[in-house]
């Protein structure tokens, strides 16, 4: 099977699907597509070359939506923007009566056109044996629910509370299908609705309490060492047992015909040496050895999202501490046990582990920065890095450094260093990047090093470690 490919003809770039035998409803589709030339879908044209029949697809000046939002966070008018055109391509697709499950509306095959600000969907009719990769089954429940996951991962969780409370409303219906995808942007004032009519029944109501549904709880099971106070005591007894009978051998030994013992001679001598042995090895006992695990039910009745951060659970989670019922002791053991997350990284969904001060001044003695020195002869300034990713284009705001020209696309490259190594990725730009002399593939990541050449267009900059 063979992956989703890319082609550059000049300044034009395509996505090429291979397929083999057309059907007859993938006929029509096509028809319907090329004829009509519906804005919202990529345009597409069909190919035959070496016997294979391949889809093309004009994705020139697009940019893939993973690709923009890889290393920038979602607004709400993002959601707002993708809610809106999913109910505008189901309702053309309703129109010219093509199939919905052919619409790719996975992030990888959503493109974005960012001069006119608009979402382009790829559009594939299903044909006998599709030769590309597919992660899920030609479902659009299944494509939209992909989306909708990376929508949430990506999304910026430190706007304002509201919006975070809105998009994780509109996952939830996503996920579970309730959802009508007519009406899909309808999902965008629902939560506000149940908002508004909850205000009104609390505000006819004459008591102060508010009442709300009870939320399950999970029950934790986990294990806690303790003092083994049974056996603590047990050898506590044995202990003063043993001191007993050797003083009183000792007794026996110092003056026999006081201590009235059945034995004499050397016999009381042997007894107190083993008793002394005895007590020797019982205070020699480790000190885990009287630790036991109990095991223990803990209620956890709701969950702190990643993107919190510690200075912030105070104000956040008092509420709803209140309204899940939590009591004090559990609301100190949060604060002693949370976890700082802001070091979370989006892409691998890993938390950084503890690192000792001395190591972070070794690891920041040892790392350069990057700049890139502008040698052209216009009146430029030099690229200083200092933040990574870097994202470099015209459009500031999908930017991190906005280079004024008109030769340069919105999204034109990127810098980004992974394990101490540097690389420069071309997103898809319509005049291209090129790393000494050599034109970069679109979203193909390349390694730069000291003294490299980059040309953004025609913009020569050279690279420098400092």
């Amino acid at each position: 099977m063979n992956k989703i490919q890319y082609e550059q003809e000049n300044n034009m770039r395509y996505m090429k699907i291979e397929f083999c035998n057309m059907t007859q409803e993938a006929e029509y589709e096509i028809k319907m597509l090329m004829n009509n030339q519906i804005s919202i879908f990529l345009p597409i044209a069909i190919k035959t070359i070496n016997n294979k029949n391949i889809y093309f697809y004009d994705v020139t000046s697009k940019q893939q939506y993973c690709k923009i939002y890889e290393f920038n966070k979602l607004q709400m008018k993002d959601v707002e923007l993708i809610l809106n055109s999913l109910e505008t391509m189901a309702q053309i697709v309703n129109n010219y009566m093509l199939n919905l499950d052919s619409v790719m509306v996975t992030p990888d095959m959503l493109f974005l056109d960012l001069t006119n600000k608009k979402v382009m969907f790829t559009y594939i009719p299903m044909c006998d044996e599709m030769d590309f990769e597919l992660n899920l089954s030609p479902s659009f429940d299944n494509y939209i629910k992909e989306l909708f996951d990376f929508i949430i991962e990506h999304f910026d969780h430190e706007s304002d509370k509201k919006s975070v409370v809105k998009i994780y409303y509109i996952y939830q219906k996503i996920i579970q299908h309730e959802y009508n995808i007519i009406k899909i942007s309808d999902l965008l004032y629902e939560q506000e609705e149940v908002s508004i009519q909850d205000n009104e029944i609390n505000a006819d109501n004459e008591s102060d309490e508010i009442i709300i549904k009870e939320i399950p709880q999970e029950i934790i099971e986990d294990e806690v060492e303790c003092k083994n106070k049974s056996l603590i005591n047990t050898i506590s007894l044995i202990k003063g047992i043993v001191a007993f009978f050797f003083v009183l051998n000792a007794a026996k030994i110092l003056a026999p015909e006081i201590i009235p013992l059945p034995y004499s001679g050397m016999i009381p001598i042997v007894v107190c040496v083993c008793l002394t042995a005895l007590l020797l090895v019982l205070s020699k006992i480790p000190d885990y050895a009287f630790i036991k695990l109990n095991k223990r039910s803990m209620k956890q009745p709701f969950t702190v999202s990643s993107n919190v951060k510690y200075n912030n659970i105070d104000s956040n989670t008092d509420n709803n501490m209140i309204n899940n019922n939590i009591t004090c002791d559990t609301k100190n053991d949060l604060k002693n046990n949370f976890v700082d997350y802001s070091v979370h990284n989006d892409d691998s969904q890993s938390v950084e582990h503890t690192m000792l001060l001395s190591d972070y001044f070794e690891r920041n003695k040892k790392s350069k920065n990057i700049k890139m020195t502008y040698c052209g002869e216009d009146n430029l300034e030099d690229i200083f890095i200092d933040k990574l990713p870097c994202v470099v284009g015209s459009m500031a705001e999908h930017c991190n450094y906005v280079i004024d020209s008109k030769i340069v696309s919105h999204i034109h490259m990127c810098i980004l260093k992974i394990e101490d190594i540097y690389y420069i990725e071309d997103m898809n730009s319509t005049n291209g990047t090129y790393l000494n002399g050599e034109r970069l593939i679109a979203n193909e990541r390349k390694e730069i090093k000291k003294d490299d050449v980059v040309l953004v267009a025609t913009l020569p900059y050279k690279v420098e470690m400092i």
